[in-house]
């Protein structure tokens, strides 16, 4: 038993019990009489003591029980509580962890055999489960990247040990506050309405990534299992962490893939690292990884090189022992790479077709500047098309072929689904109005330096005419002169790409300008994706999937198998051999997945590449609330039972009168 107010509770006592050993140690003095004989009053003797001020008490039942109220007033004041460790709880609430650090090897086993620290988590639950009375009921959830419930409350034990049975093992990281805000949903909410005779049993290894969620405490009591070894045990485990590929600038056929690899050992490693692409050894390093110390992980990085024009599935494997190391999926991350292929360009101009209603002829044209700059950047993959062409072709779903769509002065009637690059004229979404100012050029103003577009070039020595006015206000200007924007950026959500130059080329002398191939080849590069930031397409097990493919529902295989579907807002029937957005959801094992029988699809690479649980560390503490609990002990909440102590007091206070009563009788 505990005090929420101990402070009271002393003060209280201060005050209360010298008032009552006052009023036995003072004694009222009565006024002398003088009679004839005090014969007939045999304790009239002992009556004289009370002239005398200050005389110790006489020990007495009443005295007894005024000091027994005195102090179930002074507890009920204290705020007494009681602090259920949950060892008969009512309710147990099974916590299993199985984030990516519980599949390290190293669980405790009855035999030699090696079991993982999930499998050690179930079999000590089962225990737990198998002691418990038949009245207890039992609820089991599972946490990794979010918190599952797996069984609900139920005194059905043999079904709880099940549950925990089909406990799977996950690749991604644990999130404690997701699993105390279930507990709290199942337990009753917050303090004053907790469940006091519940019980939390978190059976982890104690290794939670510190989050921005503050980890509220649930009802009832926690308690942390640790599964593993002790904190202070060396963990021998080397995993990847970081994986990022681009291609070479001079020569787009070559794939740089670099990639970092973590060391949780305190003695230095070294170990092989092998690339492949597609299955096939392309080279292999021999890589030192220094120690860790003051719990901070070693690492170094390493770079592979490979020749992948097509693309492909490049693999960096560690070829590590598996006796010595304790985490599987973190030896290898995967990525499917981009082809090399030149960016395929479909320019729609107005000189290969007839102009808008109203639209003059154009005295200075700068059409073959822009068609030239266009072939530099991605030669033998340019389309030249007027705008009724580009009409058939966006009608007849053949805009999937190509990868972006400059607009060169044309105003198009169909938006393409692909990213777009306007000049002198607008989309739908992001119309142009009439032209602005009296033909006179004017500087650029401004211009957003930090811009991926922009900044690598300067627009100092721009001038421009003519510039033409948005039908709205545009939300994201990269550059704007004193009469409005100039350059405008858009990317719909879910959605391509996009860019309108408000002004047309011939009215203004950026095309001489040493900066405008620069921007242009940015500008195409960002656009279509195919920049050197961009070389592959990875996802990490937190990630929902998302990609593009020709096809309908197909299924893929890997770690596990998922099921390919049209992304939200998609048409769950497309048309035949168009291109849509597929999801695959959040695939929580890392691997390559890879369709069953649809070419359409890309295979997909899913990485862990998580610096904290290729730690594989343990904690003998988890943080909950404001506490710290440690492993084998638990976080009570309080149970007030001040009424108990009112109750008490109220009792005494009856029997005082009944003795006091009886006394004056005799």
């Amino acid at each position: 038993m505990s005090f929420l107010a101990p402070t009271s509770a002393l003060i209280a006592a201060a005050l209360v019990l010298p008032a009552l050993l006052v009023m036995y140690l003072l004694k009222l003095r009565r006024r002398p009489l003088r009679v004839s004989s005090i014969m007939l009053w045999p304790e009239a003797a002992t009556d004289v003591q009370v002239n005398v001020p200050l005389a110790p008490p006489r020990p007495s039942w009443l005295m007894l029980l005024h000091f027994l109220i005195a102090m179930a007033l002074i507890a009920a004041v204290g705020r007494p509580v009681l602090l259920n460790a949950g060892e008969r709880a009512g309710r147990v609430l099974v916590i299993i962890d199985r984030s990516a650090s519980m599949s390290a090897m190293d669980g405790a086993a009855s035999g030699v055999e090696r079991i993982s620290r999930l499998d050690e988590a179930k079999r000590r639950a089962r225990e737990t489960i198998g002691r418990a009375t038949g009245s207890t009921q039992f609820a089991v959830v599972t946490v990794a990247a979010s918190a599952e419930i797996v069984r609900e409350f139920s005194t059905d034990l043999a079904g709880a040990s099940a549950a925990i049975d089909r406990i799977a093992a996950t690749d991604q990281p644990g999130d404690l506050a997701s699993a105390m805000e279930v507990a709290r949903a199942m337990l009753g909410g917050t303090a004053e309405e907790s469940d006091a005779g519940a019980e939390v049993l978190v059976f982890s290894d104690g290794s939670f990534a510190e989050g921005a969620r503050e980890v509220a405490a649930p009802g009832g009591s926690v308690r942390l299992i640790r599964c593993g070894p002790a904190p202070a045990t060396d963990k021998q485990n080397l995993g990847i962490v970081v994986l990022s590929a681009r291609r070479d600038a001079e020569r787009p056929e070559v794939v740089n893939l670099f990639a970092k690899v973590q060391n949780s050992s305190g003695t230095p490693r070294s170990v092989p690292v092998r690339l492949s692409i597609d299955g096939a050894a392309i080279e292999t390093k021999a890589v030192a990884v220094g120690a860790g110390a003051a719990g901070i992980a070693g690492e170094t990085g390493v770079v592979l090189s490979a020749i992948a024009p097509a693309g492909g599935i490049a693999m960096i494997s560690l070829l590590v022992d598996d006796e010595r190391d304790l985490l599987a999926s973190d030896n290898s991350a995967s990525m499917n790479l981009r082809s090399a292929a030149p960016i395929r360009i479909l320019l729609v101009q107005r000189s290969v077709g007839p102009r808008l209603v109203g639209e003059p002829a154009r005295a200075i044209s700068a059409d073959f500047l822009l068609a030239d700059a266009l072939e530099e950047i991605s030669p033998g993959a340019m389309t030249r098309v007027g705008r009724e062409r580009y009409e058939e072709l966006a009608s007849a779903g053949e805009l999937k072929f190509y990868d972006l769509v400059v607009f060169d002065g044309v105003v198009p009637r169909t938006v393409p689904g692909l990213p777009s690059l306007s000049f002198g004229a607008g989309v739908p979404g992001l119309e142009l109005g009439a032209a602005t100012g009296s033909g006179e050029a004017r500087p650029i103003q401004s211009w957003v330096r930090s811009s991926p577009f922009l900044r690598d070039i300067t627009l100092d020595g721009v001038v421009v005419a003519n510039e033409r006015q948005f039908a709205e206000k545009p939300s994201d200007v990269l550059a704007r002169s004193d009469r409005g924007p100039l350059i405008v950026t858009s990317r719909p959500e879910n959605g391509p790409g996009r860019v309108v130059v408000t002004f047309f080329l011939e009215d203004s002398n950026w095309p001489l300008q040493a900066g405008f191939p620069i921007f242009l080849k940015s500008a195409v590069e960002l656009l279509a994706s195919k920049g050197a930031e961009s070389a592959g397409v990875q996802f990490l097990t937190v990630q929902p999937v998302f990609f593009e493919g020709i096809g309908t529902q197909t299924e893929f295989v890997g770690p596990i198998r998922a099921i390919a579907r049209p992304a939200p807002g998609q048409r769950e029937e497309a048309a035949q051999g168009a291109a849509q957005r597929m999801t695959l959801g959040v695939l929580d094992r890392a691997g390559v997945y890879t369709p069953v029988a649809d070419s359409g699809f890309p295979p997909i690479a899913v990485n862990l590449l998580n610096a904290h649980e290729s730690a594989v560390a343990t904690g003998d503490s988890l943080r909950v609330g404001a506490r710290v609990i440690g492993a084998g002990r638990s976080i009570a909440r309080p149970r007030e039972i001040w009424w108990w102590a009112l109750v008490l007091a109220a009792s005494l206070l009856a029997i005082e009168w009944i003795v006091f009563a009886r006394s004056a009788r005799l």
